[in-house]
């Protein structure tokens, strides 16, 4: 125990030196540099992929998942690298709605987005990796999505029959309306 508490010890005496200030500068400025990179790359895959997001995923996975890309990582002494289908994770991460289906997630799932007409999860085991998923059928509005939705359409709606009106009791309708909705919602 006694040189766990000396290793300790030691470590804070270093990181109050001028050298240990600067190491912890420096590392400070290649964590930064290295979110930016990754934003970078992000916003220019958002710029390819936003267009046709299905028609990316659908050449991402037909590159990163065919026989003649992963037999030259093999040959090449790699596991298959993915770093495009990272970039597209970590674009979905940011922009897309959180996968909540069972029928996608796996004990594995680390976490999980819809992205165009397909899930995008990245796994935990051994290692980490991505895993596309094509959606089968529509996808299914959370209860919240669906709740905000009867909410917005309740205002929407009274903000319109009262929009010549220069009163705001308009807003006390709505209220009553919206709170009847929600009790319906809840008890469907």
């Amino acid at each position: 125990m006694e040189d766990k508490n000396n290793i300790l010890e030691n470590l804070k005496n270093f990181l109050e030196t001028d050298e240990g200030k600067e190491s912890i500068k420096k590392f400070r400025e290649r964590m930064d540099n290295e979110e930016e990179h990754a934003n970078r790359w992000v916003e220019r895959f958002r710029k390819w992929a936003v267009p046709d997001m299905d028609l990316a995923i659908e050449k991402l996975t037909g590159w990163y998942y065919s026989d003649k890309y992963r037999n030259r990582e093999y040959s090449k002494g790699y596991e298959p690298r993915e770093s495009l289908l990272w970039i597209a994770f970590n674009f979905a991460r940011e922009n897309c709605k959180e996968c909540d289906d069972e029928k996608y997630l796996n004990m594995f799932t680390g976490e999980a987005y819809y992205i165009g007409s397909y899930v995008i999860q990245v796994m935990h085991g051994q290692g980490s990796a991505i895993r596309i998923d094509k959606i089968e059928g529509p996808v299914k509005e959370s209860r919240k999505e669906r709740m905000i939705s009867v909410i917005e359409n309740r205002i929407r709606t009274e903000m319109d029959k009262h929009s010549r009106s220069q009163s705001l009791d308009w807003i006390k309708i709505a209220a009553s309306k919206v709170y009847r909705e929600i009790e319906e919602f809840n008890n469907n």
